[in-house]
């Protein structure tokens, strides 16, 4: 079987009002498509938190959603249009999203970083299901 993606949703981040905004997206998404509750929260919360620190730091960007089929089944959350090194963006993922919260990394299954100095770099998380 080949692996395949299905676009389901959009949002710009470029202010703490578009990261609310895309939590609500990725929030009607996941009840969309039945989650159960757990991975509801590790989606929600890894969405708003990386959003947030991205726009807190000064970078603005884009938000794509996608529904993956094949070896594994999930949701491919691709952050992407951010300025900075691939060490830079990777250390955002590992920070804690609040005090007492797991970092983006413990809550993803699998992330991808790529970014260049001078370069738009982009953030990867994957949420098998």
């Amino acid at each position: 079987m080949n692996d395949s993606q299905q676009h389901l949703a959009e949002a710009p981040l470029e202010s703490l009002a578009d990261v609310v905004l895309a939590r609500q997206k990725v929030r009607g998404l996941a009840l969309r498509l039945g989650l159960q509750v757990a991975d509801q929260t590790r989606l929600v919360t890894a969405t708003a938190g990386l959003g947030r620190r991205l726009v807190v730091t000064g970078a603005a960007g884009t938000l794509r959603v996608f529904r993956c089929f094949g070896a594994q089944s999930g949701l491919r959350l691709v952050y992407s249009g951010y300025p900075g090194t691939a060490d830079a963006l990777a250390q955002l993922v590992h920070e804690p999203v609040e005090p007492g919260l797991p970092g983006v990394a413990q809550l993803a299954d699998r992330i991808e970083v790529s970014g260049c100095p001078g370069t738009a770099g982009s953030l990867t998380l994957y949420f098998w299901l």
